[in-house]
């Protein structure tokens, strides 16, 4: 893990048809598996602009923080999720003596989430989604939460990272491809520095795994720096290849 954590990384700003491909997943592939992936050689980071690129203010810990955990193990009308129960009680264990307040069950609400969201540095999202261009959405117990929803919030001064555990978070409208259509596009715009997303479906065993492998670097002797999110997903994921073969 030590030897990913000092790759060089690569912010990727892509336009038009690119932006919905998994650059980072490029590579030399055969019948035989990946012989050589850009991921063996860098750490790879999606922007939706230079100008939210440039503006990203430098990562001092927040005075007041407070971990957001949004945890929906079962919605009305959508298949259940039983890996959330043991994402969320990951991440809690992670986060020691760092304050987090869980949002799960009838709890998860689309305004206690707004209000919540509101005060929160860090979020973390363990629900499905839906991607739908500028109905892109959460899904919680009472309803969707959708991206125009979100942007009716007021400035989120605090916000620094969040965790989209959810699936095509980072995925935008294929005929308005440009725009950067999604949630984590979206998140970003509002303030948030760093946000972790999928691009496609993820098994619901598999999203707890990276979790809490994320979480265990962002939390290491509780010194909190959203700046170490890609690396510390970049190592999850090579985590994750190397357990499922």
């Amino acid at each position: 893990m030590s030897e990913n954590l000092s790759l060089p990384r690569i912010w990727w700003c892509c336009t038009g048809p690119f932006s919905v491909l998994p650059i980072h997943a490029a590579g030399l592939y055969t019948s035989f598996g990946p012989q050589l992936r850009l991921s063996d050689f860098t750490v790879s980071s999606y922007i939706t602009s230079l100008s939210l690129f440039i503006s990203c203010p430098p990562a001092d810990p927040p005075a007041d923080f407070k971990l957001l955990i949004i945890a929906q193990p079962s919605t009305p009308d959508l298949p259940p999720l039983p890996g959330v129960t043991a994402e969320a009680s990951n991440i809690k264990g992670r986060a020691n003596s760092l304050k987090t307040i869980e949002l799960n069950g009838e709890r998860a609400t689309s305004a206690a989430v707004m209000r919540e969201s509101a005060s929160a540095p860090w979020v973390h999202a363990a629900c499905h989604g839906r991607q739908s261009g500028i109905w892109s959405s959460f899904a919680l117990h009472d309803g969707l939460l959708q991206l125009q929803m979100l942007a009716s919030l007021p400035g989120l001064s605090q916000a620094e990272f969040a965790f989209l555990s959810t699936c095509e978070m980072a995925m935008g409208d294929g005929h308005l491809s440009g725009e950067a259509l999604h949630l984590a596009g979206s998140l970003h715009r509002l303030g948030y520095h760093s946000v972790i997303a999928t691009l496609f479906s993820v098994r619901d065993r598999d999203a707890p795994f990276i979790a809490n492998k994320v979480y265990e670097q962002l939390f290491k002797d509780e010194r909190l720096n959203y700046r170490k999110a890609a690396q510390a997903l970049h190592c999850a994921i090579h985590l994750l290849q190397e357990a499922n073969g």
